[in-house]
């Protein structure tokens, strides 16, 4: 009943717990106090009455057994992805325990097919599978080192994989070689590797005369 605008039970014994009345000696979502809730236990005299295969934790009934803020024991919380399976906290499939994190390994490029498999900084997980991002080639090198490449703009491989522009002022675009040496001056190997050199093969000791020609 209202009374002085203030709501109150009318029968001895309750009391109001939400503007509800109820008696705490009997009601499973209010029993001993307002809010304390037994789950699928009863309420006997005020005290939780947990079902068969249910346990009381901090006032509820609860199954230890897949409650993840109460696996195994009262008050024990499995930790991030985690889920309670048979009173052990694990990962839930498809996820993989990878060091106590639960991870995709079908897309998670640091566990990519399994647990600390990481994948390069151009490359993607992709069904567990590590490949070079969209718009990247892999282009395999001496000794298989192999490396995500931009062929439409990568002088090391122009248009594809293996092809190299030649001359020191050479670039690649839209996959095609384009530069190269100015008047006067021959496109050589350069002597260790890598891009080749636009020399003057009348005053180069490495190249006199012609590529190659050491003096």
């Amino acid at each position: 009943i209202c009374s002085a605008g203030v709501c109150t039970c009318s029968m001895a014994g309750q009391v109001s717990c939400g503007n509800v009345c109820t008696f705490l000696a009997s009601d499973p979502n209010n029993c001993g106090a307002c809010g304390t809730s037994c789950g699928a236990g009863t309420c006997v005299s005020g005290v939780c009455v947990c079902a068969a295969g249910q346990t009381p934790c901090a006032g509820t009934c609860v199954d230890t057994n897949t409650d993840r803020t109460n696996c195994v024991g009262c008050g024990t919380f499995c930790p991030g992805r985690q889920a309670c399976v048979a009173g052990v906290c694990d990962c839930p499939e498809p996820l993989a325990n990878c060091g106590g994190n639960c991870v995709d390994t079908s897309l998670d490029p640091f566990n990519c097919g399994g647990c600390g498999t990481q994948c390069g900084a151009q490359e993607a997980c992709v069904a567990g599978t590590c490949e070079c991002r969209p718009g990247l080639t892999p282009c395999t090198f001496g000794g298989g080192f192999m490396q995500c490449l931009d062929t439409s703009s990568n002088p090391f491989a122009c248009g594809g994989c293996g092809t190299v522009c030649g001359g020191a002022t050479a670039a690649c675009q839209s996959g095609v070689c384009t530069g190269g040496c100015s008047a006067g001056r021959t496109n050589c190997p350069a002597p260790f590797g890598g891009l080749d050199q636009c020399v003057d093969t009348d005053t180069d000791p490495l190249n006199c005369g012609v590529c190659g020609t050491l003096c």
